[in-house]
């Protein structure tokens, strides 16, 4: 899908009468202005780390190129292809590409979203990934007492104050004052279940994965991805 910002900037994709100040956990995806740009820094080939690393070459020596040559028949029945089928997230953990190599406005957009909750009472914040031309995070919108629910405000006030904090700091380091960073408007998903925010969790950590390094409409695809399976058809 062509990027089209007569559809992307100014069409609303917020759920009509729902009242985003509830309790509950809210996927969000916001973009940058241009995205073209690596804003936030890059994905490359060397953030893919060697597991061989740091072992002796008599070590090495075997684990080339097939991982199970020397095995008896026996003992190679049921190995996959590929090593790592059936491991579980956590001890598949260095095999993919790393996160973001974060660059000065990362680390800005970074800070920028870890001290969300020294100003907004209310809210907790959880998984959350900076790619080099747009952001995930889920935002959690907790119960309060009478006194914090005056003062408790919606998900898109909390996403302008990250948007506007950030692009502020950006633009000062970069001496640009005024220059868009971010889209006008946000995605956002309302996870309903302890299902989809396990699977989402999973999206945003293994999103690296997923970069296409040489194509400016990348984030544009993966988000009508992202609506039309429902993160493994989950709503």
């Amino acid at each position: 899908m062509k990027y089209n910002p007569e559809i992307h900037h100014r069409h609303s994709i917020r759920l009509h009468g729902y009242d985003y100040s509830q309790p509950g956990y809210y996927f969000v995806t916001i973009c940058i202005h241009d995205q073209t740009q690596r804003l936030f820094g890059d994905i490359t080939t060397s953030t893919i780390p060697d597991m061989r690393a740091g072992l002796e070459p008599d070590m090495r020596a075997g684990l080339e190129p097939d991982m199970r040559a020397g095995l008896e028949p026996d003992m190679r029945a049921g190995l996959e292809p590929d090593m790592r089928a059936g491991l579980e997230p956590d001890m598949r953990a260095g095999l993919e590409p790393a996160p973001t190599e974060l660059n000065q406005y990362g680390n800005i957009v970074q800070f920028t979203w870890n001290d969300l909750t020294n100003h907004i009472v209310g809210i907790v914040l959880d998984e959350f990934i900076i790619m080099p031309n747009h952001v995930h995070g889920i935002i959690q919108i907790i119960g309060a007492d009478m006194e914090q629910r005056m003062k408790q405000i919606a998900l898109s006030e909390i996403i302008r104050q990250f948007k506007t904090f950030s692009a502020k700091r950006i633009n000062t380091a970069r001496n640009s004052p005024g220059i868009s960073v971010w889209q006008r408007n946000y995605y956002e998903h309302i996870i309903r279940d302890e299902k989809s925010l396990f699977l989402i969790r999973k999206y945003i950590r293994e999103n690296p994965m997923n970069w296409d390094s040489d194509s400016e409409n990348h984030i544009n695809r993966e988000i009508n991805e992202f609506r039309m399976t429902e993160i493994g058809g989950v709503k």
